[in-house]
């Protein structure tokens, strides 16, 4: 299985940086989270390895007075961290860069992080050096010593994704990666981090709840890949495809930097579950054909004002919908009036609202039946429960946030 080892750094990365890419050591070299900065390089003409990457760490610190010392103890400036995979494995550089990029996004997605390979060791096995710097580039705040016990079973669940070897015991009890994968699914449909979920909760600016929204809305409204890509543009998301096709990475096309995986937010934003989706609706867009451009429309002019609240909402009823499988507003009141928690019937009374403000659905789904839409038989799968009763909350859009162990407790 691939072992982690953590290495606490207080001084500026000069030093670091020579250690790793000294005599011409260095196999290759990742950068992630540098915004536009390693592009300098490149318009100047300059080698793309001529980027320095620690002088651009050491700058960051300095400008969030992150080099200052903590409570009369020197600033730890970075972390090192070195990922070694297993020798029986064979594991190519190729595949070790995909392992270590990996775990550097979903592990410090707000962090700069400099990964440098190596084999250097007997039998020449390829090793990854992480470092990574001290500040959070969306809070300003220092890095808190990330839990080890999470680390190292966020890395087992990535080694066991590629076919790799992996330990498969609990190496930390409150790790949902080193679970029964039944329960991991579950709660992961939608990831809130402890930092987002406190953001929303004061009403303040998540950019991860930003990108998640505007996800909600473009593949509401989309029936193909091309389709969704197309919309997700026009939002303002730019969204590759990973090494392994599985999964995307998002990011806001003004804020580069501040990049997420589909996984980070949940299993149901990854690039596999998502086509499933949409293959699954056999060519037929959630909402409605005559509504789809106003959606859209609502959420880039929400996107312009930097109205969120309105761009939630919009979420949040695109989701009310799939999860219901209403086709039209009449059978969104029924499902409301099924519900016997308060809670989850506010949440759809508001995305009756919205339906109603933006034309998401038709009145009633005799209107739909004349526009040649097809009825959805609810056996095919979705939320909606028992036409007689809803005594639960449907639930999709609500992850539980009591338990540290589903948040993970990354800061947004």
């Amino acid at each position: 299985m691939p072992a982690i080892k953590a290495i606490s750094g207080h001084t500026g990365l000069a030093a670091a940086r020579r250690y790793l890419e000294r005599d011409g050591r260095a196999l290759a070299r990742d950068l992630l989270h540098f915004s536009r900065m390693d592009e300098s390089a490149r318009q100047a003409g300059l080698p793309e390895d001529r980027f320095d990457w620690d002088a651009a760490m050491d700058e960051t610190r300095r400008a969030n007075g992150n080099d200052a010392p903590y409570r009369e103890r020197p600033a730890r400036t970075y972390k090192h961290y070195v990922l070694s995979p297993d020798p029986r494995d064979g594991v190519s550089l190729a595949d070790l860069r995909g392992l270590a990029v990996r775990w550097a996004e979903e592990s410090f997605p707000d962090f700069q992080v400099a990964i440098v390979y190596h084999d250097d060791n007997d039998g020449h096995v390829p090793h990854a050096h992480v470092i990574v710097n001290n500040t959070n580039l969306a809070t300003g705040n220092r890095l808190r010593d990330p839990d080890p016990g999470l680390l190292n079973g966020r890395l087992q669940a990535i080694a066991r994704d590629m076919g790799l070897s992996h330990f498969e015991g609990r190496i930390d009890a409150r790790h949902p990666d080193t679970r029964k994968r039944g329960s991991r699914e579950n709660y992961q449909r939608v990831h809130v981090g402890r930092a987002e979920a406190e953001l929303s909760s004061r009403g303040a600016y998540s950019w991860v709840a930003d990108i998640r929204s505007r996800v909600d809305v473009a593949v509401a409204s989309s029936r193909t890949e091309g389709e969704l890509l197309g919309r997700l543009s026009r939002l303002g998301v730019e969204a590759s495809v990973r090494g392994d096709g599985r999964d995307w990475t998002f990011c806001l096309a003004d804020q580069p930097a501040r990049r997420v995986s589909g996984t980070r937010l949940g299993t149901d934003y990854q690039r596999e579950n998502v086509l499933t989706r949409l293959a699954a609706r056999r060519g037929e867009a959630l909402l409605p054909d005559g509504s789809v451009m106003g959606v859209e429309e609502a959420a880039r002019r929400a996107i312009e004002l930097r109205d969120f609240s309105e761009l939630r909402g919009l979420s949040s009823a695109v989701a009310v919908i799939e999860e219901t499988r209403a086709r039209s507003v009449e059978e969104l009141a029924a499902a409301a009036g099924r519900c016997g928690d308060p809670g989850e019937r506010e949440r759809i009374d508001a995305a009756i609202a919205l339906a109603r403000r933006h034309g998401m659905l038709p009145e009633r789904q005799e209107a739909a039946g004349r526009g040649g839409r097809v009825r959805r038989d609810a056996s095919r799968g979705g939320c909606r429960r028992d036409a007689r009763r809803c005594d639960e909350p449907i639930g999709r859009r609500q992850p539980d946030r009591g338990d540290d162990s589903r948040t993970n407790g990354r800061e947004r």
